[in-house]
């Protein structure tokens, strides 16, 4: 092949993995189409497989362009992202990065643009500029039905439930675009394991659910979908120290079990404990990023955020 066909495979294959989630087994001599797109290479040299299925000689590496420090992989990196509501710039050149398996936390004052970030990342906003990488795929500016396959699902803020639909009828409707319907019902008793109330109320009207029961039954829905990105929009808001806790369980109980996880969410303290990397946005501009436990630790962000006053 030319370049130019190497570089129009290369995206093919990436399209279509991520288009239609696919998982590609590919045997290539090309090393440089091999190195480029795969997350795990194996390699074999004239030796028969030993009693594992193994060859004798094998390697393991994640995508050059998506290894970061501390051994994490990228899957979602947003670049350089302006928008704007009107003449109002909500985001002002936004960057930063969810790597794979891991819980990242946005906090901020009311308006900062933490909902606007997923919004946008979720395809419900348009951008003005800026990039949007899924596994390093362009998403930016694709349907919302294409973005929701791909694996990218969000818990919106104020729950959002169809009040005259019943908990399992919301449930289902997460799943509007899977056609694996026996796993379906798998994932739905699994919703049920972490949501047992809503096992409970799945003939109940979501409409008449408490507060919490309404937030669990929101995520239960965009976990449905069977994303491997969660972005959840202020779950705690409005609810109950007990649900509070509870809620918060169940995320770290989600990402325990593969999911990564993009929480916007105004309780900084718990926020910030549960993640492992977090951002500061400040009126659309990214001011602060660490470890959570490096800015739970922060002088800036304990006045602003945790209601401490700085140590002089």
């Amino acid at each position: 092949m030319n370049p130019q066909e190497t570089e129009e495979l290369t995206a093919f294959i990436d399209r279509i993995r991520t288009d239609f989630n696919l998982t590609v087994f590919m045997i290539e001599h090309h090393m440089d189409l091999v190195m480029d797109i795969s997350d795990r290479v194996y390699v074999l040299d004239f030796g028969p497989p030993d009693r594992r299925g193994h060859t004798r000689r094998s390697t393991e590496r994640p995508a050059r362009d998506r290894r970061l420090s501390g051994g994490w992989t990228k899957m979602l990196e947003i670049k350089d992202l302006h928008v704007s509501y009107g003449g109002i710039q909500a985001l002002r050149g936004v960057s930063l990065t969810v790597p794979e398996g891991k819980i990242v936390t946005l906090i901020g004052a009311n308006g900062a643009g933490k909902s606007t970030l997923m919004r946008t990342i979720s395809g419900l906003v348009k951008a003005q500029s800026g990039s949007s990488l899924w596994n390093g795929q362009e998403v930016l500016g694709r349907p919302i039905d294409q973005i929701v396959a791909s694996g990218i699902a969000m818990s919106p803020e104020g729950r959002r439930v169809f009040a005259d639909l019943t908990v399992v009828e919301n449930l289902k409707i997460g799943a509007y675009l899977r056609r694996d319907k026996a796993e379906m019902e798998q994932d739905l008793e699994w919703v049920y394991s972490l949501f047992p109330r809503l096992k409970e109320r799945s003939w109940q009207s979501a409409g008449t659910l408490s507060g919490g029961e309404q937030q669990m039954l929101a995520v239960g829905r965009a976990l449905m979908s069977k994303p491997r990105l969660l972005m959840l929009d202020e779950p705690s808001l409005g609810l109950a120290p007990i649900v509070v806790r509870e809620i918060f369980d169940i995320i770290r109980t989600v990402n325990q079990q593969g999911i990564t996880v993009l929480l916007n969410e105004q309780n900084a303290n718990m926020a910030l404990k549960v993640a492992d990397y977090a951002y500061v946005l400040e009126t659309g501009n990214l001011t602060l990023s660490g470890t959570g436990a490096e800015l739970l630790a922060n002088e800036q962000v304990k006045a602003a955020y945790l209601g401490r006053k700085r140590t002089e």
